[in-house]
This record gives C-alpha cells, structure tokens and sequence, in this order.
C-alpha cells in the first residue's frame, strides 16, 4: 500500500520539483539581466520625461 501511495503522490512531486526548477532558472535568468532590463527602463523612462 505504501508503493500505491508513492505512485500517487509522485506526478506532484514531479511537478513541484519541475516548477522549484523554473523558480530558480527564472531567478538566476532574472539575476543576471535584472540590472540592464532596469537600466533600459530607466533610461526610456527618463527619455520619456525629458519629452514630455
């Protein structure tokens, strides 16, 4: 019975351990071009405020 209870819980195991490996892709992904995206937006946002 305990194997039968492992099989049911291991397609949401395998979806937690899917989904924490996309939080952490994400987050080194967003790491690393986290400051030049905000430096973009920065420096269109100042572009915009200058025009305006």
């Amino acid at each position: 019975s305990l194997n039968l209870a492992v099989l049911q819980l291991f397609p949401f195991y395998q979806a937690v351990l899917l989904e924490h490996t996309v939080v952490v892709f994400l987050n080194t992904f967003v790491t690393s071009e986290g400051s030049l995206l905000i430096a973009l937006e920065q420096q269109s946002f100042r572009a915009d405020t200058c025009y305006t």
